[in-house]
C-alpha cells in the first residue's frame, strides 16, 4: 500500500511538472521494485521470527454454526457434509469452479462486442451471462472466500472493456489521448493540473505490460487496483473490529455498491479506489481485537493461516506475542503516515475527492488526540473546501469554464426532477425492466439500512468474555466507536449539496450540470463501505440453519446482479439512456472528413461521440486559434477543436441549435464556420438521431456534396457562402 501510494504521488508529480520521460520512468519503475522486493524480504524474516513465539494454526471459513461450536481446525462448510481436507492441493481444486465460471462469463462478454452504435450492453449480453454471474454471487457468500469477489469485481469491469473494443463512455478518450502525449512526449501543455495522478499510474502501467496500449492500460487501471489494493485491505481492516468469518461475509459488500462506482476505469474511480482505501485504513483505529480470530491471514490462497491468541488467555501480554503478517508486533498495524499517502494519490487522482480524504484523515488525527471541537470544524472545512477549491480554480487557471455563485433553486429542482425519475414506474408488466426499476429503488435503501446496521453494531461493541480490548479510543457519545466511520460519507454528502447550490459550468448542458454532485454522492455511498460491511457481516453470522443461509446468500446474489445491471446504461422500457457508443463508423467518418478536408479549414457539427472518436484517432487536433471572441476571458486568444468538444461547447451548440429548429437553415453552420473562420464545415447525423430522417432530408438540400457512404450515419459537406 505505501509503495503504491508513493508511486502515485511520485509519478503524479512529475506529470505535473512535465518531467515524465521514459527513461524517468523506466528509473522510477526500478526503484519501484526494488522497493517491493525488500518489503517482502522484510515482511518475510518478521514472520519467520515471530513463529517461535506464536502459535499456528490452520483452519477453514464456514458460515454454518458459530465460531465456537466447531473444534479448532475444523469447520462445516454450508451444504457440505464431509470434514473439510487441510490439504492446499484441495483448496486450488476448488478454485477450479469459481476460474471455469469467471472463464466463462469472460467469453460471453467478449463474443457479444460489437463496434455498432449501442445505448446499453445489456441490449446485447445474452442471459446465460447473468445467472452465471449471480451464481458466482452466491458462491462468494456461500464459501467466504475472497477468491470468488475477485472473480465477480474482474467480470463487473469487464463489461466496459470487452463489450465495447473502441472504448466505454466519452470521458476515455479524452484521458486515453493526454496519456498518449504524455506518454511520448513526458509532458502536457497546459499542465493537467486535475488528473496527474491517475495518468502517471496509467503510463506507468503501459510501460511494464509492453503489450498492453496506454488507452487499454487506461481501461484496466481500476480494475487491477480493486482487486490488488481493496478486496484484501477490506478484509484486513474489518478483521480489526469482527471476528474472522463476519469480515470474509462483510467484503461481500464491495459486490452491492450502488452505482458500481470502481467498475469502470476513470480518474474519478482511481481517486474512489485511495479514499476508499484511506478510511479502510483509519477502520483499525476503532478496531476491538477479537479473541482467537484477531489478526489477518497470511494469504488467501483458500486455506487460511492465522496468528492465533490461545481462547484460555485474554491477557494483554498475549496479544502483544502477537506478529502480524507485516512484521509489525501488537493488535493492529501500525499506520503511520499511510492514510496520508493515499489521501494524497487520491488528491493528485481527482481533487474533489483528495480534499474529502485528506479532511478525513486530518479529522481523525484531531479525534485520536481527543480534540473533538477541532476533529468537527475539520470536518465541516472539508465540505466547505469543495465549491471553495472551485472559486480558487475558477480564478487562477485560464479560461477554465466554472461559475461559483449561490444559487440552490436549480440545484433543489434538478435534485426534485432526479428523485421523481428514480421513483416514477410507468405501466408495471412484471418484466425484467420492471424489476430494475424496483431494484434501482430497493438497493439504496438497502446500503443504507445496512450502514445504519454497522453503526450501531460498532457503537455498541464491548469486550465481554471472547474478546479482548486493546488500545480502544475513548468514546465520543454513545455512538463514539463509529464517529470516524459516519463522518467521511457525511462530508461528502453535504460538499454535494454545496457544490449543487453553487458552481455551474456553462457549457455543461442543462442535465449535466449535475455531474459534480452526482460524483461526490456516489463517493459518499463509496465512503459509507465500511459501515456496510460490518453491518452486513453482523447480519449473516446471525443467520442459522441452511434454508435461511441459502436464501440470505440467493438475495445478495440477486443484488449484485442488479447492481451490475444498474451500473450500465439502460435501454428498457422503464430507463433509456441517451449516450450511445462510439462505433466503428465514427472512426471511418472521421478520417474520411480529414482526407476530403485536406488542408482547409473545417469545423464538424456532429453528436459529441463523433468527437470521442475524432479524440481517439488524431488526439486534441485539429484546433483552431479564435482570438477578439467573447468566449475568451482572460487570454487574448482560445483554442477551439474543430470537432464537437467539449459536449457544451460553442460547435457543439450550434449542432444542438440546428438539429433542434423546427426548420434548419444555414444559420448556425455559418455561424460555427464564422466562429474560427473556418472554410468549409462537416454535417454528421447519426440514424439514432431523433428526426434522423427529417434532418437528412434537410441537410442534403442545404449541404453541397455528401461524403462516404455509412450504415450508421451520413456526411454532409458545406462550403461557406460569404
Amino acid at each position: 500500500m505505501p509503495i503504491l501510494a508513493i508511486t502515485a504521488i511520485t509519478s503524479g508529480v512529475l506529470v505535473l511538472l512535465g518531467w515524465f520521460t521514459l527513461p524517468v520512468r523506466i528509473v522510477l519503475l526500478i526503484s519501484i521494485g526494488i522497493a517491493t522486493v525488500h518489503s517482502y524480504i522484510r515482511a518475510s524474516s518478521s514472520s519467520s521470527r515471530g513463529d517461535a513465539d506464536v502459535s499456528r494454526e490452520v483452519r477453514r471459513t464456514k458460515w454454518e454454526g458459530s465460531h465456537t461450536d466447531v473444534p479448532r481446525g475444523h469447520g462445516v462448510r454450508f451444504l457440505t457434509e464431509f470434514i473439510l481436507s487441510r490439504v492446499e492441493g484441495f483448496e486450488m481444486t476448488k478454485g477450479v469452479g469459481a476460474a471455469a465460471a469467471l472463464l466463462a462469463a469472460i467469453m460471453i462478454l467478449w463474443s457479444s462486442g460489437t463496434t455498432d452504435p449501442i445505448r446499453s450492453p445489456w441490449s446485447i449480453v445474452p442471459a446465460p451471462f447473468f445467472f452465471l454471474y449471480a451464481l458466482m454471487a452466491v458462491v462468494a457468500v456461500v464459501r467466504s472466500t475472497p477468491r470468488t469477489s475477485y472473480f465477480l469485481l474482474l467480470t463487473s469491469s469487464s463489461v466496459a472493456i470487452l463489450v465495447y473494443p473502441l472504448g466505454f463512455g466519452f470521458d476515455h478518450f479524452i484521458h486515453a489521448a493526454a496519456e498518449r502525449i504524455i506518454a511520448t512526449t513526458g509532458a502536457l501543455s497546459p499542465p493537467p493540473l486535475f488528473y496527474s495522478g491517475h495518468y502517471g499510474l496509467t503510463i506507468l502501467l503501459a510501460d511494464l505490460l509492453p503489450w498492453v496500449d496506454v488507452a487499454l492500460a487506461d481501461r484496466l487501471l481500476a480494475p487491477i487496483l480493486t482487486i490488488a489494493l481493496l478486496v484484501p485491505l477490506a478484509y484486513r481492516s474489518l478483521s480489526t473490529v469482527l471476528p474472522e468469518r463476519e469480515a470474509l461475509l462483510g467484503t461481500s459488500s464491495l459486490l452491492i455498491v450502488p452505482f458500481l462506482p470502481l467498475a469502470v476505469s476513470t480518474p474519478q474511480a482511481t481517486a474512489n479506489i485511495f479514499a476508499l482505501a484511506t478510511v479502510l485504513l483509519l477502520l483499525s483505529i476503532t478496531g476491538i481485537v477479537v479473541r482467537g480470530t484477531a489478526s489477518p491471514p497470511v494469504s488467501f490462497n483458500g486455506i487460511v493461516q492465522r496468528r492465533t491468541i490461545p481462547y484460555d488467555d485474554t491477557s494483554r501480554d498475549a496479544v502483544k506475542r502477537m506478529t502480524m503478517p507485516d512484521g509489525e508486533v501488537g493488535a493492529r498495524p501500525q499506520l503511520g503516515a499511510v492514510p496520508l499517502l493515499t489521501a494524497l494519490a487520491a488528491f493528485l487522482s481527482q481533487p474533489m475527492t483528495g480534499i474529502i480524504a485528506i479532511a478525513v484523515v486530518a479529522m481523525t488525527f484531531a479525534w485520536q488526540r481527543g480534540w473533538r471541537i477541532l476533529s468537527a470544524a475539520v470536518a465541516i472545512l472539508g465540505a466547505i473546501g469543495i465549491p471553495l477549491a472551485f472559486a480558487i480554480a475558477g480564478r487562477i487557471i485560464p479560461n477554465l469554464d466554472l461559475l461559483v455563485t449561490f444559487n440552490p433553486l436549480p440545484a433543489m429542482q434538478r435534485l426534485g426532477t432526479a428523485l421523481a425519475d428514480v421513483v416514477r414506474i410507468t405501466a408495471v408488466d412484471f418484466s425484467t425492466a420492471d424489476a430494475l426499476t424496483i431494484a434501482r429503488i430497493i438497493l439504496p435503501l438497502l446500503w443504507f439500512g445496512l450502514a445504519v446496521g454497522g453503526a450501531r453494531a460498532l457503537a455498541h461493541q464491548s469486550t465481554p468474555k471472547n474478546q479482548v480490548a486493546i488500545r480502544k479510543p475513548r468514546p465520543l457519545g454513545k455512538y463514539g466507536n463509529s464517529f470516524l466511520l459516519i463522518a467521511p460519507p457525511l462530508i461528502a454528502l453535504v460538499a454535494a449539496a454545496l457544490v449543487a447550490a453553487t458552481v455551474m459550468v456553462p457549457t455543461q448542458l442543462g442535465e449535466e450540470q449535475s455531474q459534480f454532485p452526482l460524483r461526490l454522492v456516489q463517493l459518499a455511498v463509496l465512503l459509507a463501505t465500511p459501515l456496510v460491511s460490518i453491518g452486513l457481516g453482523t447480519v449473516l453470522d446471525r443467520v442459522r440453519g441452511r434454508l435461511p443461509q441459502l436464501a440470505a446468500a440467493v438475495a445478495i446474489g440477486a443484488a449484485a446482479t442488479f447492481t451490475l445491471l444498474l451500473a450500465y446504461p439502460r435501454d428498457d422500457a422503464q430507463a433509456r439512456s441517451g449516450l450511445w457508443s462510439v462505433s466503428a463508423d465514427d472512426i471511418a467518418a472521421v478520417h474520411a472528413i480529414a482526407e476530403d478536408a485536406g488542408d482547409a479549414r473545417y469545423v464538424v457539427l456532429a453528436n459529441q461521440m463523433l468527437g470521442a472518436a475524432a479524440i481517439r484517432e488524431f488526439g486534441f487536433r485539429p484546433a483552431h486559434t479564435v482570438a477578439n471572441s467573447s468566449l475568451i476571458t482572460r487570454n487574448s486568444s482560445l483554442e477551439i477543436l474543430a470537432f464537437p468538444l467539449p459536449a457544451g461547447g460553442p460547435i457543439a451548440r450550434k449542432y444542438w441549435e440546428y438539429v433542434t429548429s423546427e426548420t434548419p437553415t444555414r444559420a448556425p453552420i455559418d455561424a460555427a464556420m464564422d466562429l474560427v473562420n473556418a472554410d468549409r464545415a462537416y454535417v454528421v447525423l447519426h440514424s439514432y438521431w431523433r428526426n434522423y430522417e427529417r434532418l437528412a432530408a434537410a441537410t442534403a438540400t442545404l449541404a453541397d456534396t455528401e461524403i462516404g457512404s455509412f450504415t450508421h450515419l451520413r456526411v454532409f459537406r458545406l462550403t461557406h457562402q460569404r
